[in-house]
C-alpha cells in the first residue's frame, strides 16, 4: 500500500512538474544556441549597463559559475561587468583592510559566502525554507550598497550568483525588482533546470552535508543514521514544502511575476558546458570573458553531492555488532574500505 501511495504521488509530482515546465518554457527566454554566440553577445552596446542575477537554485552548478566569476573577474571587467563582493574585496583592500573581516562575514573568506550576504538583504522575513547553512544568517549591507556604487561610481553592469536567490519569496522578488531596474538598463534573471527526480537526489544528499557521522555512532540511538529520501517525502512536511519552493518551476515562477527576461538554462544539454552557456550565450556583451572560459581547462564538477550509503552500511553493521566504530578515523577506514570494495566489484564485473 505504502509503494503504491508513493507511485501514486511520483505521478501527481510528474505531472505538475510537465505542466509547470510547459508554461515557463512558453513565456521563458531561452539560451541562444551554439552557432548563435557572437551575434547574443553583441547585441548590447557599450553604454548599455546590464544586470544579471543568477539565482540558481541550488545543485545546478551554481557553485562553478561562482567559482569561475572569481576566477575571471579581470575579464568581466574588461567587459563591463563588476560583482559586489568583488567590488567591496578590492575597495577594502585599497584601505589597507581584510575584506573578509566585514560584518556578518567572521573569517570565512570564500566569495559565495560573500554573494550569500547580498542575496539575504532580499529576503522580507526568515523563510521556513532555509539550509542550515543559511539559518543565523543576515543581509550584509555594505554587499547591498556596493551594488549602488557600482551602478552610480561606476557606471558598470551588475553580476550576481547566489543560489539563495530561489528561495526569496515574492515580496523580496519585488524588492530586488525595485533595486535593479532603477540602476540597470536591462535585467536578465537566469536559472538552471534540472529534472527533478535527479536534482532532488543531489538536492538531499547536499542538505545532509552538515551531518557529522561520528557523532551519530556515538549516540548510536536510530536504526539509520539519517532519515531515507523516502522517508522525508512521505513523511517531512517541512521537507516537501522546502523542495516545491526551492525547485526551479517555482522559483522561475516567482520571478516571472516581475522581471520580463528570464532566462533558463537545461541543465542537461551537452552540447556545450553550462559554463560556456552561461558566460558566452546568456551574459550580454561578455566577449573578453568568453573568450577567456575557452582557453582554459574548466574543471567538470566543483561540488559534487555526497551519497551518505557507505555511511549507513557502516552504521548498520556497528549497530548489529558485525563491526566496532570507535573512533573518527576508524569510522573513515570502514567507510573508506566499503567504497573501495564496490568499486573494486564493479571493475572485476567488466
Amino acid at each position: 500500500a505504502a509503494a503504491d501511495s508513493a507511485g501514486k504521488h511520483n505521478k501527481h509530482l510528474m505531472k505538475h512538474e510537465e505542466d509547470v515546465s510547459s508554461s515557463i518554457y512558453h513565456n521563458t527566454t531561452v539560451s541562444v544556441a551554439a552557432e548563435d554566440v557572437n551575434t547574443h553577445n553583441t547585441k548590447s552596446t557599450p553604454k548599455t549597463l546590464n544586470a544579471v542575477i543568477h539565482i540558481g537554485p541550488y545543485k545546478t552548478a551554481t557553485t562553478s559559475i561562482q567559482t569561475y566569476s572569481g576566477r575571471l573577474y579581470q575579464n568581466l571587467a574588461q567587459d563591463g561587468y563588476e560583482m559586489p563582493w568583488k567590488y567591496l574585496q578590492l575597495k577594502l583592500k585599497k584601505l589597507g583592510k581584510d575584506a573578509t573581516q566585514g560584518k556578518n562575514m567572521g573569517k570565512i573568506p570564500e566569495w559565495w559566502c560573500k554573494q550569500m550576504y547580498f542575496a539575504l538583504c532580499f529576503y522580507q522575513s526568515v523563510p521556513t525554507h532555509r539550509m542550515k547553512k543559511e539559518s543565523s544568517e543576515e543581509c550584509n549591507r555594505e554587499l547591498f550598497n556596493a551594488g549602488v556604487e557600482i551602478s552610480q561610481k561606476n557606471h558598470n553592469s551588475l553580476l550576481v550568483s547566489a543560489e539563495q536567490f530561489s528561495n526569496v519569496e515574492i515580496e523580496g522578488v519585488e524588492k530586488l525588482h525595485e533595486y535593479l531596474s532603477n540602476r540597470w538598463d536591462n535585467v536578465t534573471i537566469v536559472a538552471a533546470y534540472r529534472r527533478y527526480y535527479e536534482w532532488i537526489v543531489s538536492f538531499y544528499n547536499e542538505r545532509q552535508k552538515d551531518v557529522i557521522f561520528n557523532d551519530a555512532i556515538s549516540a548510536n540511538k536510530t536504526d539509520r543514521l539519517l532519515p531515507s529520501l523516502y522517508h522525508e517525502l512521505r513523511f517531512n512536511s517541512v521537507f516537501n514544502e522546502e523542495i516545491r519552493h526551492k525547485y526551479t518551476l517555482s522559483a522561475v515562477s516567482r520571478y516571472q511575476m516581475y522581471f520580463e527576461n528570464v532566462v533558463v538554462m537545461n541543465y542537461h544539454d551537452k552540447s556545450k558546458s553550462i559554463l560556456e552557456r552561461f558566460y558566452c550565450d546568456v551574459l550580454p556583451g561578455a566577449i573578453e570573458t568568453c573568450r577567456k572560459l575557452k582557453s582554459i581547462k574548466v574543471s567538470k564538477s566543483i561540488n559534487t553531492s555526497h551519497s551518505r550509503i557507505y555511511e549507513e552500511l557502516a552504521y548498520a553493521a556497528h549497530r548489529r555488532g558485525m563491526i566496532n566504530i570507535k573512533e573518527k578515523l576508524n569510522a573513515k577506514s570502514v567507510v573508506e574500505s566499503r567504497r573501495q570494495h564496490k568499486i573494486k566489484k564493479k571493475s572485476n564485473a567488466k
